[in-house]
């Protein structure tokens, strides 16, 4: 009874989120009644089939959920707003990973969501790569011989071209998201030196945001 309730439950928010389309004149008024609302349409519904699934896989694990309060309320329309903005998979990949992680009861007193949310809407793809590459990938989170964090990515995205590079990884160390230095081992990995690029706190924080729940 609550997974029937919930997909319900799912299933108008998802139309409520996305039902207010402007109404103007001219060519913009043809676009709008003849192709967006069947484009919307199946955005959403794809969206939200596979959000039902998972969800359910969650309701049926022994996690804890709660689909009924305020706050996943809130998060889930608007993620499934911004997500229908997005063309890129992983940018709608990490929205529902974010209202299916909001199911879970919040452990924070602070609004950490709202900033996890705001950084998937900023950051491009790339920059949601390198960040998962540097939690991920041992030859990066290793890379001691040159404190500029471009030299540890470079062979990694040889399809970035540099300069793009440099500003994308900048960004991320101005955020306090990859930091370089004595930090903590990461996935219980040894290194062999005593400095590395690692992610922070709230960089650790980001990826479990956008990852599924275990």
């Amino acid at each position: 009874m609550k997974e029937d309730k919930t997909k319900k439950t799912i299933r108008n928010l998802g139309v409520a989120a996305t039902a207010g389309i402007p109404i103007v004149g001219g060519p913009i008024s043809v676009i709008l009644d003849k192709y967006l609302p069947d484009f919307v349409e199946q955005r959403r519904g794809n969206f939200l089939n596979q959000l039902n699934d998972e969800l359910e896989v969650l309701l049926k694990s022994e996690l804890e959920t709660d689909t009924e309060s305020d706050r996943f309320i809130s998060i889930f329309i608007r993620c499934v707003k911004l997500a229908l903005e997005e063309y890129e998979q992983e940018k709608i990949d990490a929205f529902r990973n974010i209202i299916l992680n909001s199911s879970l009861p919040s452990k924070q007193d602070f609004d950490l969501t709202t900033l996890m949310m705001n950084w998937v809407r900023e950051f491009s793809v790339d920059q949601i790569r390198i960040i998962k590459a540097v939690k991920e990938n041992p030859s990066i989170a290793n890379y001691s011989e040159h404190s500029d964090l471009y030299y540890a990515l470079k062979d990694y995205f040889p399809e970035i071209p540099k300069l793009f590079l440099i500003t994308l990884s900048q960004d991320l160390i101005t955020k306090n998201i990859v930091l370089y230095g004595k930090g903590k081992i990461q996935n219980d990995i040894p290194y062999e030196t005593g400095k590395y690029w690692y992610l922070s706190e709230v960089g650790e924080a980001f990826v479990d945001y956008i990852t599924k729940p275990v």
